[in-house]
Formats: C-alpha cells, structure tokens, sequence
C-alpha cells in the first residue's frame, strides 16, 4: 500500500470551511442532531456518511473527501461539531 501524500494546510483549511457550511446546512435541516442514544464516534461517521449519500451534500463532500482522504474528513467534521457545541454552551 502506497503512502498518502502529505495534505497543505490551505487544503486543509478550505476542507474545514466546507464542512462548516455542510455541517450549518445539515443543522439548520435539523439533521445534525446528536441525541438518537449513538456513541459520539458513532455519530459522527454516520453525519459524514449521511452527507457522502445525502444527494444535495454529495458533491461537496466528495470533493472534501478527494482533497484529505475520510479520516481527516471525519476528524475535521469532528472539531467542526464540537466547536459548534462549545459556542452553543458558551
């Protein structure tokens, strides 16, 4: 298996951004809502997965995908939810 190359961090930061957006559309729709008794790590994969199928989240997440690879797509969705949670609590 052939190494990943490493990933810019303006990739990374455009790759954040989007998931921002993803994730506010996802919010305001009502479907990212973390209490259906999911683990967090649960929870996090099928958002990610729900936005991989969703056919109006797809493209962007494709792309997003395409850019990082999944697990940086899904870590990077993971500080995106929980910034979102700590600026709700603050």
């Amino acid at each position: 298996m052939e190494a990943r190359a490493a990933v810019l961090p303006s990739t990374i930061n455009s790759s954040k951004l989007s998931l921002h957006r993803l994730y506010s559309k996802c919010k305001s729709r009502g479907i990212a809502v973390w209490n259906d008794g999911l683990e967090y790590a649960e929870f996090i994969h099928a958002l990610w997965n729900m936005m991989l199928t969703n056919e109006e989240f797809r493209p962007e997440a494709q792309k997003i995908e395409e850019a990082i690879g999944t697990g940086d797509a899904i870590q990077l969705l993971s500080d995106v939810f929980a910034e979102s949670r700590k600026s709700v609590l603050n």
